[in-house]
């Protein structure tokens, strides 16, 4: 999933078809927000990449790796800002 998502030729698109299911259907998948936002972060899209973690941690507030994740795009944004 990682992969796929990495690869996507427009994530940005992907990720507006995903908000719009979640929307329409109300479900959402930590797993698919995470797999965003290492997507966005490995694109070095930080603001991005944090929404996607933010969303997972609403949804799995207690899982270590989005937790990490969602840490890691807070300092990553700290240290643009300076």
């Amino acid at each position: 999933l990682q992969r796929v998502v990495r690869e996507s030729r427009d994530l940005d698109g992907y990720v507006a078809s995903v908000n719009q299911k979640a929307d329409e259907t109300g479900q959402d998948s930590p797993i698919i927000r995470q797999a965003i936002g290492l997507a966005y972060r490995q694109q070095n899209q930080h603001d991005k990449a944090l929404v996607q973690f933010q969303l997972a941690h609403e949804l799995q507030p207690n899982n270590r790796d989005i937790n990490t994740a969602l840490l890691a795009e807070y300092d990553a944004l700290q240290d643009h800002a300076g």
